[in-house]
C-alpha cells in the first residue's frame, strides 16, 4: 500500500510549486531538524549496510593503497545546457545503477539513448524548473528508490526490465548539509537572485515533505576524511555541490555545479594531474593522493583534483557543504 507517502507527495504537487542548482539552507521558518539531529555516523553505517555499528572513519583504504587508483566505474554524461550539470549527475548514477546496459564501455562519455532522453525528462518535470537545490533530487532519489511510488508516478522504465527495478530496490542514500532549509542570505547572491523567490517556496514544501517521510537526511558539517573513507569503499558515490568558480580557479562570483565523486588515487600520475589542473601549491608535500571525480562540465571520463582544492570549493560559501552519499546493497 503505498500510504502516506504517495498522499504527501500528491500534497505537494497539489501546492504549485515552482523551480538553481544547489540545496536548502539556514535555520527559518520550518526548518526545526527531523532527522537531522540523528548522529551522522549512525547514519553512515546504515547507509553502508545497516546493522553496522556507529561509522567511524578508518582511513583503510589510504593505508592500504600504496599506488593505484580506486574507483567506481560507469559511463560519463555530459550537460547538455548551462543549468543541467545535477540532471545529468543524476543520469550517471542511474548509469551506475544498471551496470549491464553498459558493461562494454564502462569508460566511455556516451549520448543519451532515446530511454535515457525519456528519463532526463521525466527528472526535469520532477524538478518542476530549471532552476534546481539539492533537495529535489532528495525527492527524486526516494522516488527511484521506493518500489510503490516508482510504479505509481510513471518513472518512463520502470516496467521494462525487472532487474533494473531490482537496482532500484537495493539502493540506498543519505543526505549530508551542514544547513537545511532556505538561507536568506543567498538572496543577494547573483546565482540565486533571479528565481530565489520562487525558488523557496519550493523548497521549504520539499524539506517539510522530507521531514514528513522521514528520509535519510543529516544536518551535520561532516569532514573530508569521511567522505573520502565513504567514496573509497565498494560500489559506494558521492553526489557533491561546489562552487564552480572556485573549482575552476577563475575567481567569480558563486556558481553552483554538481560532481560525481567517484574515488581516490595513489598514482603519481594521478596526482600529477590534478596539481597541473589545480595549482601544486594547493596541497601540503605531505598529500599522497587525489580525488577522482565525474564532472558533467568536463568531456573527460574521470578528472583528477586535489583534495584542498576539492574541499575549498565544497566549503564555499553558497554550497552548503551539500553531499548525498549513494550505495548499492553488497
Amino acid at each position: 500500500m503505498i500510504s502516506a507517502a504517495k498522499e504527501a507527495y500528491g500534497r505537494l504537487a497539489a501546492s504549485g510549486t515552482t523551480g538553481a542548482e544547489r540545496d536548502g539552507s539556514s535555520a527559518d521558518e520550518g526548518n526545526a531538524t527531523s532527522p537531522a539531529t540523528t548522529d551522522v555516523h549512525c547514519l553512515v553505517g546504515d547507509l553502508l549496510g545497516g546493522g553496522e555499528p556507529p561509522y567511524e572513519p578508518s582511513g583503510h583504504l589510504l593505508q592500504d593503497l600504496t599506488a593505484g587508483r580506486c574507483v567506481t566505474h560507469f559511463p560519463h554524461c555530459s550537460q547538455r545546457d548551462t543549468w543541467d550539470c545535477g540532471i545529468a549527475c543524476m543520469q550517471m548514477i542511474m548509469r551506475w545503477l544498471r551496470p549491464s546496459q553498459f558493461a562494454p564501455q564502462i569508460d566511455d562519455c556516451m549520448p543519451l539513448s532515446c530511454d535515457e532522453l525519456a528519463e532526463r525528462k521525466w527528472i526535469i518535470d520532477a524538478c518542476e524548473s530549471q532552476s534546481i537545490w539539492t533537495i529535489d533530487f532528495i525527492i527524486i532519489l526516494q522516488r527511484l528508490f521506493d518500489e510503490d511510488l516508482r510504479q505509481s508516478f510513471d518513472f518512463p522504465l520502470s516496467s521494462r526490465n525487472q532487474d533494473d527495478d531490482g537496482a532500484w530496490d537495493k539502493a540506498r542514500y543519505l543526505y549530508l548539509s551542514k544547513r537545511f532549509g532556505v538561507d536568506e542570505a543567498y538572496k543577494s547572491y547573483g546565482y540565486y537572485k533571479d528565481a530565489f523567490e520562487r525558488d523557496a517556496a519550493r523548497v521549504k514544501k520539499r524539506f517539510a515533505l522530507a521531514r514528513e517521510l522521514n528520509l535519510p537526511m543529516c544536518e551535520a558539517r561532516i569532514g573530508l576524511d569521511l567522505l573520502v573513507d565513504v567514496i573509497s569503499r565498494d560500489e559506494c558515490i558521492a553526489m557533491v555541490l561546489l562552487d564552480n568558480a572556485v573549482i575552476k580557479r577563475s575567481g567569480g562570483d558563486y556558481a553552483g555545479h554538481y560532481i560525481l565523486l567517484v574515488g581516490i588515487s595513489t598514482d603519481a600520475e594521478d596526482i600529477a594531474q590534478a596539481e597541473a589542473c589545480c595549482g601544486k601549491e594547493e596541497d601540503p608535500p605531505s598529500t599522497r593522493h587525489c580525488l577522482v571525480v565525474k564532472n558533467p562540465n568536463w568531456p573527460e571520463s574521470i578528472t583528477f583534483v586535489t583534495p584542498t582544492l576539492f574541499e575549498k570549493a565544497w566549503r564555499a560559501n553558497g554550497t552548503d557543504e551539500d553531499v548525498i552519499l549513494i550505495a548499492k546493497a553488497m
